[in-house]
Formats: C-alpha cells, sequence, structure tokens
C-alpha cells in the first residue's frame, strides 16, 4: 500500500477500504494445523505397529507431496493460485496422500520381517500392492479430473480444486512407489521381537 500511494499523482489517494486476508489466513492454519495433526497420529500409530523409522519415512511423504503440488500450481493450462479454494483442496486430499505410502510401507516392512533387509525384498514388497495401491489412488483422480471442464461462471472454482487434488495424488503416487522405497531400503531395520511394543530397538 506504501509503495503504492507514493507512486499516484498529487491529489489522488489510495485506501484499504475491505481486507479479506483474514479468510485466506484461517484456511491457511486450519491446513497446517490438520497437517501436523495427521502427521503425529500416523507417526504414534505405525510406531506402535510397524517401526518408528518406517513411520518416519511414511510421514516425510506429506510435505514432499504438498511443496511438488505448490511447485507445478502456477504452470500448465489450468494455472493456480494459493486461495481459499486451492487451499480447500489441501485440505481435502490431506487424509488421502498418505494412504498409499502406509500400504507400500507396511508391505515392505511385511516382507524385511519375512525374508530378510534386502534391496530385492523391498522392491518385492513395493511391487506386492503396487497395483491396488496405484488404482485406488487412480480412481481419486478419475473422480476429481472431470471437474476441470466445468463450464460456467463456477469454472475457476471446480479447475482450482480439481488442480489442486490431482497434483498431489500424482505427487504421492510417485512418492510412494519410488522414493519411499529407496529411503527404506537404507533404513536400519534390524530383527526385533514384535510383541514388546516398547523395545527401543523398535526405533
Amino acid at each position: 500500500m506504501e509503495n503504492k500511494r507514493k507512486m499516484l499523482p498529487e491529489g489522488v489517494e489510495l485506501e484499504l477500504w475491505v481486507d479479506r486476508s483474514h479468510y485466506l489466513e484461517g484456511r491457511l492454519d486450519t491446513m497446517i494445523q490438520n497437517l501436523w495433526q495427521g502427521a503425529l497420529l500416523v507417526f504414534l500409530l505405525l510406531s506402535l505397529v510397524l517401526r518408528m523409522k518406517v513411520a518416519l519415512w511414511v510421514i516425510v511423504g506429506i510435505p514432499v507431496t504438498f511443496f511438488g503440488a505448490f511447485f507445478l500450481m502456477p504452470f500448465g493450462p489450468w494455472p493456480v493460485t494459493i486461495n481459499m479454494i486451492s487451499l480447500f483442496g489441501f485440505i481435502i486430499v490431506l487424509g488421502i496422500v498418505v494412504d498409499d505410502a502406509i500400504i507400500i510401507g507396511e508391505s515392505v516392512y511385511t516382507k524385511i520381517r519375512a525374508d530378510g533387509h534386502t534391496l530385492d525384498n523391498v522392491v518385492r514388497g513395493a511391487k506386492l500392492v503396487a497395483v491396488p495401491a496405484t488404482f485406488g489412488v487412480l480412481t481419486t483422480i478419475a473422480a476429481f479430473t472431470p471437474m476441470l471442464f466445468v463450464g460456467g461462471i463456477a469454472a475457476p472454482f471446480f479447475e482450482a480444486l480439481s488442480v489442486v487434488v490431482v497434483l498431489c495424488l500424482l505427487f504421492s503416487l510417485v512418492e510412494s512407489k519410488l522414493i519411499l522405497p529407496a529411503h527404506l531400503v537404507h533404513a536400519k531395520l534390524d530383527p526385533v521381537d514384535e510383541e514388546d511394543l516398547f523395545n527401543p530397538k523398535r526405533a
């Protein structure tokens, strides 16, 4: 505002009448709060039933997915900015993007427990559930993609929502099928008594 005022000619003034930024800030706060609460719950539950290292690499995929979507949002045939609708899209997809990572992580860990911690076993564990996990995400993408072609005055709203959801889901596919298994290959998952939930070696 101050910079704009300096650019105006003599006798012309610029005043702020309506400030709706607090709506955007509120939606952003909601997204961030849901993000860390969801990540914390996933981490705690997976740490109990699997291992802390597996849980850690699973929840790392959430910010990776969001940052990837943020980066690509302004590009392509349907450019999207950070606004109320796009942030609502992030809130919607928040509980979905981690699903395939949980499935892949659990399958890989089960294979490691059964046959040992090797590269081949990590790959086999990921392949065991890769097809159903992929199609589970693709069905959601198929549900949101038609919104890109809605016409009329509501088109920008549906486009923003659809672009955010589809981008997040595509990045979650890449992260869970490629990045997560690569991390689990290098994680030291030594054998441990799975019945002892509070064994320090379960980290």
